[in-house]
């Protein structure tokens, strides 16, 4: 809760019933707890902790999977190279059992030379390199999570702050990070610190950042086009030059042929769309379309109608957000061009895994907190239709992670169940898009005035 008590009713571009002054969230004056809101404290004290022990038996979870997780498989991998074997080769990892008993190789799929991370203490006992992974990923999240407070200048108060570890607790995408071991926090933190330089106009550093995370997850290349068409030439340069870098120190530890291998695997990546915590157009089409004996299909496609869809929905989106973050040209644009631009990628990527929903927070956050500190915009349509799809994506973000729903879900529940990551990525895409759309048209209506009046003048 961001704001105050009347946050909830202020939130996400819907008008506020108090005004809130500039730079500040949370009142500096003390308030006195009445009995309502002592209620409501104590509720959320107690959800967080049934959240706490929910989240627990992620971790369980995750230790006991493990090396059969996304942070096995990146061990595992630097574990072989250090022995003299191949970067890519099938280990423990990656031998999975599907529900009917068929067998799935979940290759690796990170870069070589991401790998650099785990060599210094791939030798040591799993156990022990897990733990290290895991502080490691801690301190990322705490450092991303720090610089969005200090750059936003939040400031809670201790009910708010109750409420914001609920939320985080609740969230989805800690709950998948925690049952996969997957390494979100360094993400995390490298698009965070980028959207803070773009913030304060520094371009080249940003542009640096995103080619970095370019560089271990690709679907950040849709930051290219950004750059470019905005006219950030030094955020490309960076970028482009980051990408090389982080390829050519991985070719010279780990040599080429490493790199045709990830490549490789990246195109035989199909085993992975169809599972439930994938919130891609890829994961929605899969589970909808295809003859994966685990889900139940409204019709079947043939492979060549299924790609014409999956490109063309995936154009219309990636356009969509290119074109709102360059016509958009208020204060906010670096908020709404980041958040556009992360949602999308998630939704045009293979694999928009449901632990990458931490990489928009910072911008989401930021867009939301500006509508509460600028009480004086009037809402209107625009507005109102962003707030209610972002209240609709709610229930989405706030289910944890079930891998096997099909035993407790009614058939006729089943579709939506196994698409709602998607129907929540998707609805807060479009309630970026749809603010960014009430942006321009206010910027618009204001030039257009000034317009009149400047002619009236003279």
């Amino acid at each position: 809760m961001i704001g105050g008590r009347s946050f909830v009713a202020q939130r996400f571009f819907l008008a506020p019933s108090r005004a809130v002054r500039p730079r500040e969230l949370a009142s500096s004056t003390p308030i006195d707890p009445g009995p309502g809101l002592l209620i409501k404290y104590v509720i959320i004290n107690l959800l967080i902790i049934l959240l706490m022990f929910l989240n627990m038996i992620y971790f369980v979870i995750m230790m006991n999977q493990t090396p059969r997780n996304d942070f096995g498989r990146t061990f595992l991998s630097a574990r072989m190279r250090l022995e003299g074997g191949s970067l890519y080769a099938v280990n423990d990892s990656i031998r999975w059992n599907r529900e009917d008993g068929s067998e799935v190789l979940l290759k690796n799929l990170n870069p070589p030379h991401f790998h650099l991370l785990l060599l210094p203490f791939a030798r040591l006992r799993t156990e022990i390199a897990l733990g290290i992974w895991i502080v490691a990923g801690i301190a990322c999240f705490a450092a991303a999570l720090r610089a969005i407070g200090a750059e936003l200048e939040i400031k809670f108060d201790s009910y708010e702050r109750s409420a914001a570890v609920l939320a985080g607790l609740s969230f989805v995408g800690t709950s998948a990070a925690l049952a996969a071991g997957h390494m979100t926090g360094i993400l995390m933190v490298i698009s965070t610190f980028a959207w803070i330089d773009a913030r304060r106009g520094r371009w080249t550093r940003a542009g640096c950042l995103i080619g970095l995370a370019a560089s271990i997850k690709p679907f950040f290349l849709i930051f290219f086009p950004y750059f470019w068409l905005a006219g950030k030439k030094r955020a490309v340069a960076a970028c482009s030059l980051a990408i090389v870098g982080s390829f050519a120190i991985g070719a010279l530890a780990f040599g080429i042929d490493s790199y045709r291998d990830w490549i490789k695997n990246l195109l035989e990546a199909d085993g992975w769309t169809s599972a439930l915590g994938n919130a891609s157009i890829d994961g929605l089409l899969s589970r909808s379309f295809t003859t994966d004996p685990r889900r139940h299909k409204m019709i079947y496609l043939d492979l060549q109608y299924y790609n014409t869809l999956r490109i063309s929905l995936s154009a219309l989106i990636g356009y969509a957000s290119l074109a709102i973050a360059r016509s958009e040209a208020t204060t906010s644009r670096v908020d709404r061009s980041f958040a556009a631009l992360i949602l999308a990628a998630l939704l045009i990527s293979p694999l928009g895994w449901t632990y990458y929903f931490w990489l928009p927070v910072a911008p989401v956050v930021s867009i939301a907190i500006d509508r509460v500190r600028n009480p004086e915009v009037v809402p209107d349509r625009f507005n109102r239709a962003s707030a209610i799809l972002f209240y609709a994506a709610l229930p989405g973000l706030g289910m944890p992670t079930l891998p096997r729903v099909e035993a407790f879900v009614p058939r006729s529940l089943e579709y939506i169940i196994h698409n709602l990551y998607f129907f929540s990525l998707f609805l807060i895409w479009m309630s970026v898009i749809l603010d960014a759309a009430g942006a321009i048209r206010r910027g618009a209506s204001d030039r257009s005035r000034s317009a009149r009046i400047e002619k009236g003048a003279v």
